[in-house]
């Protein structure tokens, strides 16, 4: 049986306030607009949604399957090289990662330090308790056209916070923000922009 979540009873009105912010309306950026038509908004059935359901059935998830099939189709985008998880009970999200991109490394480092000059070129990080901090140690040795996906980004005013301070960080070119998850990507021949999407 599932649990209640207080903050679902949250959702109309957030999906209320951003509703001028969906499917990509007054976005001009050729890539942004990409982005959220064939990406976040993507309907189609993914080869591996199927079998990854069954997975979720038996395995302990940390974040809901709309998020790690959203992570599925970014990853499957992006084609990262090496992926670093950062977080608790990130096996499932693992799992969606992999299918997105089977060629690419992942490493999951729970809630430490990232490793130092790995070259991560994606990062997941799962509620982390100073975003700053972890989105400095990933741009300090992500390559150019890097991606960072933060989980939970609204969930205290701390965290709203520390999320205004990633996307004002220099080397965060385009954001965007799905109330549930913060995008960041490091493309240094992207003019700065940052997306509000009612995901």
């Amino acid at each position: 049986m599932k649990r209640f979540d207080p903050r679902s009873l949250w959702r109309p009105v957030v999906w209320i306030c951003r509703f001028r912010h969906r499917r990509g309306y007054g976005v001009h950026s050729p890539f942004a607009f990409q982005l959220i038509t064939r990406v976040f908004y993507e309907r189609g059935e993914f080869y591996a949604y199927r079998p990854l359901a069954v997975v979720r059935r038996t395995e302990a998830c940390g974040q809901s399957e709309r998020l790690d099939r959203l992570m599925l189709r970014l990853v499957n985008d992006v084609q990262p090289r090496r992926v670093v998880l950062w977080g608790d009970a990130v096996g499932v999200t693992r799992r969606y990662v992999e299918a997105g991109c089977r060629r690419a490394r992942i490493d999951e480092v729970g809630c430490g330090a990232l490793p130092a000059a790995k070259g991560y070129d994606m990062l997941y990080a799962r509620r982390p308790a100073d975003g700053l901090a972890l989105f400095e140690a990933f741009a300090a040795q992500a390559p150019d056209r890097a991606v960072a996906v933060f989980e939970g980004i609204h969930r205290s005013r701390r965290r709203a916070a520390e999320w205004k301070a990633v996307c004002s960080h220099p080397r965060a070119t385009v954001t965007f923000d799905l109330y549930d998850l913060g995008i960041v990507f490091l493309h240094p021949k992207l003019n700065s922009q940052h997306y509000l999407v009612n995901f």
